[in-house]
């Protein structure tokens, strides 16, 4: 099962990167900055200053840093020590000692060339963490965050800069690690209490 686990990550990864169409370039290159925490911070400060009461916005705001922190750091830590090279990198260096009909087609690559550092995904990382903060404290509708944390997974993979495992891994450290420093800030009374109300 372990085995064959390189070959299954190759096959999906090439369904979901081998099929583009102009109008979903343009698509995924703007969804996929959802992962990007310059962006999704300043949204995740403003909608907290919206709906949590005043006299919590700085304690929330401050667990939300921590959790979101913590999830990159540790994502970050585990690529420096896998050092997993990007998809198209691996395909190009086989490509160059095996014949083109062995090594299958060839990787599309939409925005910056990174080169190492695929395992897990950091854009998807961020992009599940921000998700889960969002469905921790409000509930309800907000659990939709989860579609649009899918989307930048997606992303990753039709943009050629990960496989299916490393934004699974990423997705998977995303909500556990964040989850994990948001039970603890609650348990510590940091955060206001969930109240349907704050769901709806």
């Amino acid at each position: 099962m372990i085995e064959a686990l390189p070959a299954v990550d190759s096959t999906l990864f090439f369904m979901v990167n081998g099929h583009h169409l102009p109008v979903l370039d343009w698509l995924f290159l703007a969804v996929t900055q959802l992962g990007n925490g310059w962006v999704i911070g300043p949204v995740l400060i403003f909608i907290v200053i919206r709906k949590v009461p005043k006299q919590k916005v700085v304690t929330t705001v401050l667990c939300g840093v921590v959790a979101l922190s913590f999830s990159g750091i540790v994502n970050s830590r585990i690529k420096r020590v896998v050092g997993r090279q990007r998809p198209y990198v691996h395909f190009a260096h086989h490509a160059d000692s095996i014949s083109k009909a062995a090594t299958g087609p060839d990787v599309r690559l939409l925005g910056p060339s990174y080169r190492n550092r695929s395992f897990p995904s950091g854009h998807t990382n961020t992009a599940f963490s921000a998700a889960t903060l969002l469905a921790f404290l409000f509930g309800g509708w907000w659990y939709a965050a989860f579609a649009a944390a899918i989307a930048v997974a997606y992303s990753r993979m039709y943009l050629g800069v990960h496989y299916p495992t490393d934004v699974a891994a990423g997705a998977l450290f995303g909500v556990l690690l964040t989850l994990s420093v948001m039970v603890v800030c609650r348990q510590l009374k940091l955060l206001t209490p969930h109240r349907r109300k704050n769901a709806q």
